[in-house]
Parts: C-alpha cells; structure tokens; sequence
C-alpha cells in the first residue's frame, strides 16, 4: 500500500483522513450503524461522523488535490468520478490508461444514475441543485479545485483493489505535482 511504501514519507504536505465510516466497514455497508449513508449528507449534515468531518476540514483550509477512496458492489471495473475547477487539468483519463494496463476498467455508460465515458464521471448538471450531497461535493465546492473520487469494484479481491486504488493516486499526485512547478 502506499503508506508501507513511503509514498507520503516526503513532498508535498499530506492530509490523511482514513476510514471516515468505521461502523459501515465493520459491517460491510455504506451506511452507519444508524443506517446513514454518510456519503450523501454532507450539504444537511446531522451525524457525527460528518459533522466532525467537516469540522476538521474547516480547521485544515484548501487541498491542490483531494482523493476520496471508494469501492462500488455494483461496478465489475475501476472507475472514477471527478470534479474540476476550469482552470485544472483533468486527470481522469492517465488515471484511468494507468489503471487499465493491469485491471479492468468499467464498461457503464450510466454509474449510479451519471453518464460515464470510458469510466470517468464528470457531472454536468448544476450541482447546487443536487438533492444528496457527497463528501466530494462539499470538498470541490469550498476545499479545493480538484477532487477525484475513486471506485474500485467489491468483488475483485483485496489485492487487486489495492492495486487499482494505489496506481490511481501516484497518477494523480504525480500530475497534481508536475502542475504546481
């Protein structure tokens, strides 16, 4: 993985939130152990995990970059889902030729209600108007410029979601910090 490698051991600064839902992992679900899916409540917040969530990155300021790592039960391929101000270069498509040398990427031209192209979700609609507010929403909309949510498919193993999950982030890192020199 990328924390026993090093990876974030030197270069830019890192913010590390891991597990942000530790009932739904130990249950194997996206929802909380009162049922929430955390996922999508962030604009109306009314959980702890959320709310303490957002509270730390009030206190943190703005990312170059934000990741979110996921994995979808219903995808048989990697995919992403990704938001950018106009002036970021979109890092969607080295992300996913990276991936796709060694996994399958998902093949869906709707994921989750979006229109996907070659596995990357860039939503066009006015996201002010969307009624469930993910964790992305709220970083692309006041934390930073650009956000990528990543989805590695439940039913491949552990193994190759690791793999999938860490070629994504050095492609991104790397091209987040090749922009900023």
């Amino acid at each position: 993985s990328l924390l026993q490698s090093g990876f974030f051991d030197s270069g830019p600064a890192w913010t590390l939130c891991p597990v942000l839902n530790p009932d739904g992992l130990a249950n194997k679900t996206r929802e909380n152990a009162a049922g929430i899916d955390l996922n999508r409540e962030y604009r109306n917040p009314t959980e702890g995990e959320v709310i303490a969530h957002l509270n730390f990155l009030e206190k943190r300021g703005e990312f170059d970059l934000t990741i979110c790592l996921h994995e979808d039960w219903e995808s048989t391929g990697f995919y992403l889902y990704e938001l950018t101000h106009k002036k970021r270069i979109p890092l969607g498509s080295e992300i996913i030729q990276a991936v796709s040398q060694t996994d399958p990427i998902e093949s869906s031209e709707l994921i989750d209600g979006f229109v996907a192209e070659n596995g990357i979700i860039t939503p066009k609609e006015n996201l002010e108007e969307r009624e469930l507010w993910p964790e992305a929403l709220t970083l692309i909309s006041s934390h930073t410029e650009h956000s990528c949510t990543l989805e590695s498919p439940s039913s491949a193993t552990l193994a190759t979601r690791i793999r999938m999950l860490t070629t994504a982030c050095k492609v991104a890192c790397r091209i987040t910090c090749d922009e900023s020199l």
